[in-house]
């Protein structure tokens, strides 16, 4: 029996055509999570300098506050020192959390543009 080449050519066309028409709905998804993805990377981008420039602030308070409190207690030990210092880290850590959560959850949902504006208007971040 001869077999047309040309015949099972096409047929495997065919078979290729149909399996990717199938898989065509399935391919959907991986093409939006790329898109999605860097639409929240931008947006996260967008709040980077914000986002820093409160990190610094509370920095400064914190560096501020320690070191008026290591000067009106100068008989502090540098293991007291050291203590206090975590003690501060973890509070101002504490206090960072919430408020960076918000924006994280704003930016996957939407523009953290409101949130951001609060933000630097309630510590009054400048450039």
């Amino acid at each position: 029996m001869h077999v047309n080449k040309s015949d099972n050519a096409g047929d495997e066309v065919k078979q290729n055509r149909n399996a990717c028409l199938t898989t065509l709905p399935d391919g959907e998804p991986s093409v939006t999570d790329p898109v999605q993805s860097f639409v929240t990377t931008t947006r996260h981008q967008s709040a980077a300098p914000v986002i820093a420039r409160f990190r610094a602030a509370l920095a400064s308070v914190q560096a501020s506050e320690l070191e008026r409190l290591y000067n009106r207690l100068p008989e502090l030990d540098e293991h007291s020192r050291r203590a206090i210092r975590q003690f501060a880290d973890c509070l101002v850590a504490t206090m960072m959390r919430r408020p960076l959560e918000s924006l994280r959850d704003e930016s996957r949902n939407g523009s953290p543009n409101r949130l951001l504006d609060a933000l630097q208007r309630l510590f009054q971040l400048t450039d």
